[in-house]
């Protein structure tokens, strides 16, 4: 799951270049960018050990069908547990969820590129430092190998090795649980490129031509592409080395990748 928010305040310097068509000016601002994003992971475990023997073509049940579910080729389910009195069926879950909060100054130009037949077209290209504190929490249950057995010699009976009790307590916890946090602070680069148009199209569409509200108004549409580097990626910063009975489990091992989104604006603007 993913979801991000932020804001930011920017001040426009007069223009540098000027055309009839095309005006250009610095800005210079800051931003708060938080981007919040998590891996789920669960899984069941039956304990069974699955076995398929190769068809031999022919129907060696009598019933006219060659290699049915029944016959050679099928399927097989054999539970090497001889300890097991009932069913056992392991739950495991793995969720790490890492907050990324950055904060920092950016420079830029925003551009006026004119206007043609009333509709007006404008965007900003931003380059950007940010500050990146990102928080991680890793927890999970039942990480670990279930089909690793071991034989009593006297009775010969077979029982589960690797783990402890994988049966949930009364707070849906087991024996196997772990969990994990770090917070650490480093820079991330920003750039972002945003393009958008003005159309003066109420004054053409019946009924909307006739509100007095939207006498001076314009339908606002735009596009925006941001990037930053060296955003933990929560998928891929977890070490994946458990074996609960020596107390190794599953950590946090950072790892961060590039991050981007494009997002898609449309509103009204008003000038008075």
């Amino acid at each position: 799951d993913l979801k991000t928010y932020g804001g930011g305040l920017h001040f426009s310097a007069s223009p540098i270049y000027e055309t009839d068509n095309v005006k250009v000016r610095p800005i210079v601002g800051g931003r708060v960018f938080r981007v919040l994003e998590g891996f789920r992971f669960f899984g069941a475990d039956s304990g069974l050990v699955y076995t398929f023997n190769q068809p031999n073509d022919q129907d060696d049940d009598g019933d006219a069908i060659i290699d049915n579910v029944a016959e050679n080729g099928a399927l097989n389910f054999v539970d090497p547990i001889t300890t097991d009195t009932e069913e056992i069926i392991i739950r495991s879950f793995v969720n790490n969820h890492v907050r990324s909060t950055m904060t920092g100054p950016e420079i830029g130009l925003e551009y006026e590129l004119g206007e043609k037949e009333g509709v007006s077209f404008f965007g900003s290209t931003r380059v950007g430092a940010l500050v990146n504190v990102e928080k991680a929490y890793l927890e999970g249950d039942n990480i670990g190998d279930t089909s690793v057995v071991t034989v009593d010699p006297v009775t010969g009976l077979t029982t589960r090795a690797e783990m402890f009790d994988t049966t949930t307590t009364g707070v849906g916890r087991t024996q196997n649980y772990f969990q994990d946090s770090n917070t650490t602070t480093h820079l991330s680069p920003l750039f972002e490129q945003s393009l958008n148009a003005e159309l003066p199209i109420f004054s053409k569409i019946p009924v909307l031509r006739d509100v007095w509200q939207l006498e001076h108004a314009r339908l606002r549409l735009g596009w925006t592409y941001t990037w930053i580097g060296e955003v933990a990626n929560p998928s891929t910063s977890i070490r994946w080395e458990s074996n609960p009975r020596a107390g190794l489990f599953p950590s946090l091992k950072t790892s961060r990748d590039e991050f981007f989104q494009n997002t898609f604006n449309a509103g009204i603007n008003w000038e008075f």
